[in-house]
Formats: C-alpha cells, structure tokens, sequence
C-alpha cells in the first residue's frame, strides 16, 4: 500500500511526517495561513518520490547512491541549492517484550553476584565483513527528507501505521522550547533561517486527558531528536565540494555508558542482607561523583568515570578484515561499611553484548542488550536494549530502545569524517535520568526512547 504525505508549509518552513495522516498542524505567527511548499514527498512501498509543489517529480540527480541510502544534489528555479536524502534499513525488532520479562525475571531472582577482578581490562570484539553480511533485499523505506535554504522536510516512514491508529499525540520542542502540542502527525515550523542549525526533540505519547503523560502512557519511540541544519542561499563550487566530502565517512560510533551521579549511594536496611551487610551497618557503594557530559576523543579508553559501557564502531572505509568492532567495560564498585572501604569489585560483563544485524559499506543495524548487577548483590541489575541503525553518507544514527530507569544513561555518537576540517567529535544523543535504585528490579515501568541525530556539521 502506498502512502502519499505531502508537506504543508511556507517556504521558510520545517515538517515532519509521521505516519500516514493527512492531518496538517502550522506553528506559525497568528494570523499568517502556510502556503504549499516548493518539495512534496511521497512515500511507497519501494521508496520515496520527490515533487514540486505543481506535482511534478523531480528529475534528481543521485550523486551518492548506495544499498541503504542515496543522497541527492540539485540546483532549483531560482539557483538555491536543494539536497535530498534517501534512507533505507533492516526491519527494527521492536521493544521486544519477551526479553524484557526475561530480564524482569533474572534481576528478581536472589543469586550468587558475580563479579571480576577489579583491575580487570575493557573487552573488544572485531567482525569482519563475511560475519556481518546480509539479504540487501530486506531494506525498507525509513526516512527521507528534503533540505533548502529556508525549508527542510521531513517523511517518516518504514512501515508505521497512521497517528490516528496508533492514538498519538506530539509535542514539539525546539532549541529547548516548546512549540506546540499536536493531536495528528504533521507539524510545520514556520520561524526558521538559511544555513542554521535547529534541535527538535518530538515527543509521542498516547493521547489521554493528564497533561504530563506518566511512563505507562508512552508508546515505543517516545522520544525522537532531529539536528537540522538549514543550507546557504545560493548554489556554489563550495557547497557541492563540501557535500561530495561529507557523504565520505571514515568510521561512525555509538556508546551508551550508564553511571551514578552521586559520590556515594546508600542502600535501605531491607536490601542490606542481600548486599553482604547487617541491617544495622551503614552500606553505600561508591557512585561517579559527576553529571552528564560529551565523551571526549579518548572514548572508549576514557576513565572509567561509570557504571558500565557499551561501545559499537563501524568502520566505512577501511572494512577489511574486520568492519564492526565493540567494546564493553565497566567501573569498579566500592563497597564501604560503616564510613571504611571494605572492597572493590567488577561486575561480570557477561550479560552485555551486542548483535550485529547486519553491516556494509553504506548501512549497518544493531542491536545491544545490556544486564549487569551489583557485584556485591545477588538481586538487580541495570539492564537496557537498544535497536541502533547507522547510515553512512546521511550521517546518521538512529537508536530506539528501553531500559529499567535506573541508573543515570547516556547515549551518544560519535561521526568521522577526515575529510572535511571537523576531523573526529562526539555529540549527544539522548540523556536518561534516574528514578530510584528500586527500579533494578524491574518494579517500575519500562523508559522508552527513540533518538536521531544527524551530523550538524556534515
């Protein structure tokens, strides 16, 4: 079945299609009705097509075209630059409620902790090509958006049912700011410039009469950020020369570290037995002692400032022998009695791995699957799955993913492009924060989130 989304909005304007509704929302100046943009985008089952606003399609010229993606760049009427991007990937799994009643299960389930020596060194894993292959003919449809001077468009697709059916509501934020709530799928900005970045996070929750939906109204992809960078005015040697570099990526990497804000984190009288403590002794183990940062160019060999971390690298240029590399690690807990160290331990990593979907020169799709207790605890244990999607030329990561809401999470990327003078730099993707060593046993509801971020300065 195809579904067919056009794009309402003025030609200073960003939309974002989700789902198939027809349903238009304009966060435009009161008073001002959007007119019907330049680029209208249709979504079908092989693809996406492009149009101008008299319906025509556009006679595009696929510059870097590639299994899993293809990157567009044209010149309009008027001479202002237009670049489109294409995206395919491998179908997601989903939430994957099975494994999450399995890991419900574990982390209730009184055991002997396990644990490893506390100098015990950072685990890699390398992937060649051969290991990682897959069926290219499995891609589908994911996204496709249109970028001009003063407009860029959005499409969502990738098999998603209509917002009607799905019950949602947006919110939208920019820059940290709230801009609207939408009952349908379809919103436009109509307050942007040329050649400027924009952060949007969209949030999607089931529609209900509280104005904050709890975590148990949130659906799959309760969160989605987009970084927006809006291109020059005007077509020039520059602006093509910088676009043919950038779809040139030498490595994209994902990191998802877990941690404890806190110096030191106590643990209640009930719990004290089950952690190798009297009920009448002071237990608290060490925490991180920091907030949420950037992880710095040393990452994944960075100070072990955390709880656990999870590291995928996919490497574009150089693939042979190995294309996917992973690394995990975790910091060494402290267990103090009565104000005194007493003894400092790693958790076992044996519950933290990461399954390579499948992996090429263009695309890649992975999934990490995360579950490490207390090395002094038999019950508990900070557990998360993330879906993770890369594309090369668009550079772009796309997590979706759940966890027990505890500890504190940081999902970031990291884009490598030796090409252009940015070099090698992480960005954030998504902050998670903690709501109580409780939830280590699974007894609080499930945190959901999508995030993707685009390189702001590809």
């Amino acid at each position: 079945m195809t579904l067919i989304q056009k794009i309402i909005g003025a030609t200073t304007a960003i939309g974002l299609v989700l789902g198939g509704s027809q349903v238009a929302v304009a966060l435009e100046p009161e008073g001002t009705l959007p007119e019907e943009s330049e680029i209208s985008i249709e979504s079908t089952d092989d693809g996406f097509v492009f149009a101008d606003s008299t319906g025509a399609e556009l006679g595009l010229t696929r510059e870097f075209a590639s299994e899993g993606e293809v990157i567009s760049l044209q010149e309009d009427s008027e001479g202002e630059p237009v670049i489109t991007t294409e995206l395919f990937g491998l179908p997601l799994e989903g939430t994957s409620p099975e494994y999450y009643q399995e890991t419900v299960t574990a982390a209730q389930t009184e055991s002997e902790p396990e644990f490893i020596p506390s100098d015990s060194p950072a685990e890699s894993f390398k992937l060649t090509p051969a290991e990682t292959a897959f069926d290219e003919n499995l891609l589908e449809p994911v996204l496709a958006y249109a970028a001009k001077p003063n407009s860029v468009e959005f499409l969502l697709a990738g098999g998603e049912a209509s917002a009607e059916q799905q019950n949602i509501k947006l919110e939208v934020v920019r820059d940290g700011k709230l801009l609207a709530n939408t009952d349908g799928p379809v919103f436009t900005d109509q307050n942007v410039q040329s050649n400027t970045t924009y952060q949007y996070e969209i949030f999607k929750t089931e529609k209900t009469d509280s104005p904050t939906p709890s975590s148990d109204e949130a659906v799959p992809g309760s969160l989605l950020t987009l970084t927006v960078t809006t291109p020059p005015a005007k077509m020039t040697d520059a602006v093509k020369s910088r676009a043919a570099r950038a779809s040139v990526q030498y490595s994209t990497a994902y990191m998802h570290t877990t941690f404890i804000e806190e110096r030191y984190a106590p643990v209640g009288s009930p719990e004290k037995l089950g952690c190798g403590a009297w009920p009448h002794e002071d237990l608290k183990f060490g925490g991180d002692n920091r907030y949420f940062k950037t992880p710095t160019y040393l990452a994944p060999n960075q100070a072990e400032d955390y709880r656990t971390m999870m590291f995928v690298n996919i490497n574009w240029e150089n693939p042979y022998p190995y294309n996917v590399i992973w690394t995990r690690n975790v910091g060494v807990t402290k267990k103090y009695i009565n104000g005194g160290l007493l003894e400092s331990r790693k958790a076992s990593m044996d519950g933290m791995n990461v399954r390579v979907i499948g992996a090429n020169t263009s695309t890649a799709s992975v999934v990490v699957e995360h579950s490490s207790g207390n090395p002094f605890c038999g019950l508990g244990a900070i557990t998360y799955r993330d879906e993770v999607r890369f594309w090369r030329s668009a550079q772009t990561v796309q997590v979706t993913g759940w966890r027990f809401p505890v500890p504190s999470h940081e999902l970031s990327v990291r884009f490598d492009n030796q090409y252009l003078d940015t070099g090698s730099f992480w960005l954030p993707m998504n902050w998670r924060v903690n709501h109580g060593f409780g939830c280590l046993l699974g007894g609080c509801d499930r945190d959901l989130y999508t995030s993707q971020t685009i390189n702001p300065l590809g």
